[in-house]
Formats: structure tokens, C-alpha cells, sequence
């Protein structure tokens, strides 16, 4: 295993150079007094993408590197309604995203690593309304009573992306395009009624959990696209 010594000289501060060269570089020469005093101005503003309806501020203290802070809400919760089970699934809300960007050419494209936070992950509750098939063993409605169910990964998860915001004028479109690395998702799953407690039952549980998240291992990723426009502040 590397020591931390080598991790730093070899990763963090080639990085850490890379970026300082790019922060430092000359502004194009098109780029005048005024356009650089629009660029840098904060700006407040509004997306809609995979991360429900938002809320976003953002500052640009140099021309080419800036930070945002955002909130995105999903107001909808999905219905269950299977032969078995009827019910609804609760979407993780707000999603928080702090988010750094790097513009290379002091432009309009930039490219974005930040954090993604989803509290709670997935949630749902169910009820059976006819004999539930478990593990291969009929279990009846009355003695399953609700279930409760929960899918989640890291509920804070590093994002990279890239996309495009306008940097002059007083509105200012913005496309983001990324992915949160949420990594294997996690399944918990309880009963209220009386069988919750049995042994047999809950080896039956256990065994349809882990088949299930077998099945969605791969789901390691939370695709980020938000569309939206912010306002200047200021003059």
C-alpha cells in the first residue's frame, strides 16, 4: 500500500498544480474589464433535471473557477399497485449538490467535481392485499400486515460532470450533464405483523433481499442532467 506521502506527491499535487496553471493563466485577450466584473458577479437561479425541481446559487470569484450550491426537490411519490402489493415509494428529498467548476477557457463550458447528497435514500411502504409468494412459501395478508421497505447507497456521493453556463449578461442559461457515484445499492425490508418475529419467515425475507440486490448491483450511479437559467446579481 502506498504511504500518504506518495499518494501526495504523486496524485494530490499534480492535481493541485494543474489546476493553479489553469486558474492562472492569462485572460484571453478578448475578454475586457467589464465582461470580468459580469463573470465574477454571484448569481441565483432555477434548474429542472434528474434531480427534480431546484434551486441553485452560484459564485465566480476568478474567471475560471467557481462554486455552486443547489437544492432539488421531486414532488411525486410512485404508486405500487401489483396483484400482490399496493402501495407508494417516497424519492430522496431535497438532493443537495455542492459543486466546484473549472472553466479551462475562462468561457462558457465548464467542467464540475463536487458532492451529491441524498438523504434516506429510497423508501416505500406496501400492503398486501392477497397471499405474497416469499422465497418459494405463500405468506397471507394478515400475517404480514405493512411492509416497509428501503433502497440506498452512499448518501454522500462524489459527482463529476461537465456542461455549459452563458458567463455574461443578467440571465444566464445552464446544461449540466454528470453522474453521483451512489456505489452498490443496499435493500432492508420489514414486515408489522405477527410473522415479522419468526425465523422461518424472516430466512425467507432475507433470501428474496439478497436475491433482489444481486439484481441491482450494477445501479453503482445517479445520472445528473439539470437544464436551467440563473440571474445576475448586481448591477
Amino acid at each position: 500500500m502506498r504511504s500518504f506521502q506518495n499518494v501526495l506527491m504523486h496524485r494530490l499535487l499534480p492535481i493541485a498544480a494543474t489546476v493553479s496553471i489553469l486558474i492562472l493563466l492569462p485572460l484571453p485577450s478578448h475578454l475586457e474589464a467589464q465582461d470580468w466584473l459580469e463573470t465574477t458577479r454571484p448569481s441565483i437561479g432555477v434548474a429542472l433535471g434528474t434531480s427534480g425541481l431546484g434551486v441553485e446559487a452560484a459564485v465566480r470569484p476568478w474567471d475560471r473557477l467557481g462554486a455552486r450550491l443547489g437544492f432539488g426537490w421531486i414532488p411525486v411519490e410512485p404508486e405500487v399497485d401489483e396483484d400482490e402489493l399496493t402501495g407508494t415509494i417516497s424519492l430522496p428529498s431535497p438532493i443537495t449538490r455542492l459543486t466546484l467548476d473549472l472553466f479551462p477557457r475562462a468561457g462558457a463550458f465548464h467542467l464540475s467535481a463536487g458532492l451529491h447528497r441524498f438523504p434516506g435514500g429510497l423508501s416505500g411502504q406496501a400492503m398486501a392485499r392477497d397471499t405474497v409468494e416469499i422465497n418459494d412459501r405463500d405468506y397471507a395478508p394478515e400475517e404480514l400486515g405493512e411492509f416497509t421497505g428501503r433502497v440506498w447507497g452512499r448518501e454522500t456521493a462524489p459527482y463529476l460532470g461537465l456542461g455549459w453556463q452563458r458567463s455574461t449578461g443578467r440571465i444566464q442559461p445552464n446544461v449540466d450533464l454528470g453522474v453521483a457515484f451512489t456505489g452498490t445499492p443496499r435493500i432492508t425490508v420489514s414486515v408489522s405483523g405477527p410473522i415479522g418475529a419468526d425465523p422461518t419467515f424472516r430466512a425467507d425475507l432475507d433470501s428474496e433481499i439478497r436475491e433482489a440486490e444481486e439484481d441491482i448491483a450494477s445501479y453503482r450511479f445517479f445520472p445528473h442532467l439539470a437544464v436551467g437559467f440563473r440571474i445576475r446579481l448586481g448591477g
